[in-house]
């Protein structure tokens, strides 16, 4: 039975800072709060564990992971460097609400799209061959649900590029979408034109570099009704084939033009002209 936290006064200690709160990856549906509690108990000599939040998705299911708010940043930062439990001979992973370093970007990978009855274990289940080490589910603030957002680590970036290789994963029927984590703006060039720009004109667009030249296309609206309406954020193999396409420049669609920038960090638009704009207050993300 998948676990349920048991705390009266959770509410109020899910709001404290991260910095007293670890996250619970990897956990099997047998995992319960007094496992997890037990467990802390035993190695650390002492309560430090004052909430275990589990984590479930949009249809009410258990995703395989959840939160512990500790009593101190001392307990914390204790606990961090301690094993997490084993659970019918699985290894639950710890780890800082506050991510990685930034040096595991090159590993991970981040899929958008997931429907609301996303589990962990489908994500595992298509990158069972893959070398997929974690994967972390973004919740809503206040941890009731899942956004339909994780972010999948692999045991080395060269796992990573083979398993985005494999495309899209399918969960529960439904087509995700996927992409290197982190900033990619090398790599990365921003296409704006109408709702006749899909992702079969872009790959055909770009045919040229291959058929694996074109890693991941990512879709903003813009909400501006004197822009474009549509912006695609199209990831290349290389920095050399997104430099080239901004050589290659603007393209007609019919009798459209789509334009073609350079983008920067946070899919901030470098316009040919005038100043930057930024993205993400002008857009919001639309499915393909």
């Amino acid at each position: 039975m998948p676990p349920q936290s048991q705390f009266p006064s959770e509410a109020h200690l899910l709001h404290r800072r991260r910095t007293l709160k670890l996250l619970l990856l990897n956990c099997p549906t047998c995992i319960s709060t007094e496992d997890v509690m037990t467990h802390y108990r035993g190695l650390m000599g002492r309560n430090t564990v004052e909430c275990v939040k589990w984590f479930h998705n949009g249809s009410g299911m258990f995703i395989g992971s959840g939160i512990l708010v500790f009593d101190s940043e001392a307990s914390v930062e204790e606990a961090a460097l301690l094993p997490g439990p084993t659970i019918m001979g699985r290894q639950v992973e710890v780890e800082s609400p506050m991510g990685g370093s930034s040096s595991d970007k090159g590993s991970e990978l981040y899929l958008w799209g997931l429907p609301p009855s996303a589990v962990e274990e489908d994500v595992r289940m298509y990158y069972a061959n893959a070398g997929l080490m974690r994967l972390k589910f973004k919740m809503t603030p206040d941890y009731s649900s899942t956004v339909g957002v994780a972010f999948a680590n692999f045991e080395s970036p060269e796992a990573a590029m083979k398993a985005l290789e494999m495309g899209p994963p399918e969960i529960r029927g439904v087509k995700c979408c996927v992409k290197p984590s982190g900033y990619q703006g090398e790599k990365e060039v921003c296409i704006r034109g109408s709702e006749n720009l899909t992702d079969a004109v872009l790959r055909k667009q770009y045919a040229a570099f291959g058929a694996d030249g074109i890693l991941s296309i990512q879709w903003q609206r813009v909400a501006h009704a004197q822009l474009a309406s549509r912006r695609a954020f199209v990831c290349f193999k290389t920095a050399d084939m997104a430099s080239q396409a901004l050589t290659l420049g603007n393209f007609v669609l019919g009798d459209e033009v789509m334009e073609v920038f350079q983008t920067g960090k946070r899919f901030k638009v470098l316009d040919k002209e005038g100043p930057a704009s930024e993205s993400g207050t002008d857009a919001v993300p639309v499915p393909t």
